[in-house]
């Protein structure tokens, strides 16, 4: 039996001067979690460690950079319970999906007819503590490849119809990413496209031009025709691959063209 937990981080923070010698021993560190809501609730305390009434009091959390000390973010605390001197700070996905797991620094200061006041966290009067920043209960998802028009080159090689065709690759498939379930998913990105696409898989570790095998994007070819296409087109298959890599056979004197090709495994 596997048992799983839940419970609050509670963080006591004072409203002190260097003179004070009542300040209550607790630890002000806590962990907020990518790609999930982290709610901290925090006490605020005075001198003699006596709760403080946040009634008509405002608390802001400020967030810097650990290694650099750069602001990130700040939030405002929810008063939960203004008479017990409790706030609260709910950390939403949107708060930290730009930011990088690691370490960063948090000062709090109340405001009360628009003075800010700073709070100290520990015993040797600090008013800055740090959380820990780390990835949620979902790993964070593998970044998609980007196969832009630059990345493609025109190939001498024909196709079975004798077509000259422009191919962008190789790129790692899922046997060569120590993957086993052989599922790889691509969108197309068209603006006015009339032609031919391909995808292609190889099985050698250094494939050569007879090595490549198309993958089937249509029940009836294997490849996908465009007709003045404008839009995206997803398309997943699965293949026990090493590599694998992207075609295209335009039709003349078009001003169309495949403008992405996101590729992901």
């Amino acid at each position: 039996m596997v048992t799983f937990y839940s419970y609050n981080q509670l963080i006591d923070t004072t409203l002190s001067s260097p003179q004070s010698a009542n300040l209550p021993l607790t630890d002000t560190n806590f962990k907020v979690f990518k790609g999930t809501k982290t709610v901290v609730d925090f006490k605020i305390r005075d001198l003699d460690s006596q709760v403080i009434d946040l009634t008509d009091k405002m608390v802001i959390l400020n967030v810097f950079s650990y290694d650099t000390n750069e602001f990130q973010f700040y939030k405002q605390l929810d008063i939960t319970d203004a008479i017990r001197g409790r706030a609260q700070a709910v950390f939403e996905v949107v708060d930290t999906v730009d930011l990088s797991p690691a370490y960063f620094y948090y000062s709090l200061t109340v405001v009360a007819d628009g003075t800010p006041e700073p709070y100290f966290i520990d015993q040797t009067v600090n008013t800055l503590s740090y959380f820990e920043l780390i990835e949620g209960v979902m790993p964070t998802p593998v970044k998609s490849v980007s196969v832009l028009p630059d990345d493609y080159t025109p190939s001498t090689d024909t196709t079975e119809e004798s077509e000259t065709f422009w191919v962008a690759g190789p790129f790692k498939a899922d046997s060569n990413q120590y993957r086993d379930d052989g599922l790889h998913t691509i969108a197309v990105y068209c603006e006015n496209y009339t032609g031919k696409f391909y995808v292609e898989i190889s099985l050698n570790d250094v494939p050569i031009q007879s090595d490549w095998s198309p993958i089937w994007l249509d029940e009836l070819m294997p490849w996908k025709n465009y007709d003045q296409f404008t839009g995206i087109e997803p398309f997943t298959f699965q293949a026990n691959a090493k590599w694998v890599r992207f075609k295209y056979v335009p039709q003349q004197n078009q001003d169309g063209q495949i403008t992405k090709v996101l590729y992901r495994n």
